[in-house]
Formats: structure tokens, sequence, C-alpha cells
């Protein structure tokens, strides 16, 4: 009998008889052939290496790991063999991401968000092609992003958010039009609303608060109708909010707290489908009769230059504000 695969594995007997004594079968105990894959055995030894690299001993959850099949460690997924999906948001992780993750070469997501993960990403990335998942937001990860990771067009969502990284490629990341999940928030960007991502016709998610961006909301943003998500908070972004605004006809979450917006808000935000408005800390000076947000749960109107006359009609809503009158310089 020859093995030729993991699908060979489990329990055989063997039976034998002969042509003389036809009644007669000879039958051994079951013998148990288990078969390891060496990919899986190649995959193992990457999330060893991960989980020695990243304190696992004090992971918030590292049930099985090290010490079981490693179908059952804790925010891994195997398909065919091979680990596909690794899920270990919110988990404590600290230390660097070793080079032998590269070596998971079927991974489609990675997913390590919310931990406290340092130091560069290792240029082994460029070897992770099948990936079409990346959140690595909200830890304390710098340098480059590694050039595999911009050259992959089949990536569905990539989340930066508020790390360190330096040189955001933004657009290269512009060819990647199947995102619909995009998150570069507080990674220090300036300049303009780069216009390589607004071509982005996919996206659902777009965040780009807390960093340095500047000039007006450019009007490429107003034919993302596909978005649901919305927030440029935090940055320096002066003009107005456009009428077009209203295209945006599947946005629920819309942030554009702390920049420098003048002007009125467009009665047209009143044809989108909105649930969270924030508007706080800017210089808007009009506010209408939000009477078409029927799914409006928070509205954040505070430092700006409404009246009391815009606010009045909107009590019904759930309001955050402080009034300043029109004559009293803003600050």
């Amino acid at each position: 009998m020859t093995i030729t695969s993991t699908e060979d594995a489990g329990d055989y007997t063997c039976q034998v008889t002969n042509s003389v004594v036809t009644d007669l079968t000879l039958c051994s105990r079951p013998i148990h052939i288990s078969v390891t894959d060496p990919a899986i055995a190649a995959d193992s030894l990457a999330l060893v290496a991960l989980y020695e690299a990243t304190d696992g001993d004090t992971w918030t959850n590292n049930t099985n790991w090290l010490t079981g099949p490693v179908t059952g460690w804790y925010g891994v997924t195997i398909e065919s063999g091979r680990v596909v999906n690794l899920s270990l948001t919110s988990n404590n992780l600290t230390g660097t991401l070793p080079p032998e993750i590269g070596n998971l070469e079927k991974l489609e997501i990675l997913n390590l968000g919310y931990n406290s993960l340092s130091g560069a990403m290792p240029g082994e990335l460029d070897s992770l092609v099948n990936l079409i998942g990346v959140n690595l937001s909200n830890n304390q990860l710098s340098g480059d992003l590694p050039a595999g990771l911009y050259a992959n067009t089949n990536l569905i969502w990539l989340v930066l958010n508020n790390n360190s990284f330096t040189n955001i490629d933004v657009t290269a990341i512009g060819n990647m039009s199947l995102l619909e999940s995009l998150g570069l928030a507080g990674l220090n960007l300036q300049g303009n609303l780069p216009a390589s991502l607004l071509s982005l016709s996919n996206l659902q998610y777009l965040n780009l608060a807390n960093n340095d961006f500047v000039g007006e909301i450019p009007a490429e943003i107003f034919n993302l109708t596909t978005l649901n998500f919305l927030d440029l908070g935090g940055n320096q972004l002066t003009g107005t909010l456009s009428q077009d605004i209203g295209n945006l006809i599947n946005l629920h979450d819309l942030y554009l707290y702390h920049n420098q917006l003048t002007g009125a808000i467009p009665s047209t935000i009143n044809q989108i489908p909105l649930e969270v408005l924030l508007l706080g800390a800017n210089r808007f000076t009009d506010l209408p009769l939000l009477d078409g947000l029927a799914n409006l749960t928070e509205l954040r109107i505070y430092h700006n230059q409404f009246t009391f006359e815009d606010i009045e009609p909107n009590m019904d809503v759930r309001v955050h504000y402080s009034y300043i009158h029109p004559r009293i310089q803003w600050v």
C-alpha cells in the first residue's frame, strides 16, 4: 500500500484468504495511520515563530496554541491543509512580526489589528500573494510597507489606521481597484486628499481621519456611491460642503469633525440614510431642518457658528453642541 496524501490517513486492517481453505479468513487488528502534510508542518512552524515573537504566553486568548492540532488553534482557519485566515485582533500581541510569517503562502486574511505590535513589516510578506484582506490597525508598526503588498491588486480590504508607517504610496493603493475597505487614518499623511483614492469605485469604508490633509473636499468623492462609512475628521480641510453630498445614497456614517469647513450644510444631506453625523469643531454657519434623516441616532454640531434658529428645529435629534454667537470670533 502506498500512502500519497493526507486523505489516506485512517484505520486499516489486513484480511488474508486462500484458495485451499476457502472458509478461513485471517484478520489483523486495526492499525491507525497518521499522515502529516509537509505544508501543514511548514505553516505550523511559521505560527510557532509568530507565537514566540509576540509573547504568545501573555496573549488574551491562546487556546490550543502549541498544545494541539493546528486546526484547533485560536484564530487560525485551515482549508485544504493550509492556513488561510489568521485573525488575532485585540489579543495583546506584543513585539515584532517574524519573517517566518511569509511562509504562510496560502494566507488570504491577515487580521492583527488592535494589538501592540511594533517595528517594521518583514519583507517576507511579499510572498503572501493570495492576501485579500489585511488589518493591522492600531498597533505601533513603523517603516515602509512591503513592496509586494502594494503590488497586490486582489486586496478587498486594507486597514492600516493609527500606526507609524512612513512613505505610504497612495498612488499604488489607488491601483487596488477591488478595495471595499480602506483605512489610512492617523498616518501623518499630508497634502490634498489623494485623487488616486477617489477612483476606487467599490469602496464601502473609507477612513482618512486624523492626518494633515488640506484643501477642499474633492468633487470626485461624491461619486463613490457605494460608501457607507466616510471619515475625514481631524484634518485641515477648508471650503464648503457640496450639494453633491446627496449622491452618497448608501452612506450611514459621516465624520467631518475638527476641520475648517465653512458655509451652510446643504439640504441634500436629507437624501442620505445617515445614522451618525459628526460636524463638530468646524465653521459651519447654517444647519437645515434634518427631517429627512429618519435613521439618525447621533448628531454632533458643537463649536460651529450655528444660531439658535438653526438648532431649535432639530432638538428632537440627539444633539451635542456649543452655541457661539455669529458676531463672536470663532476659535
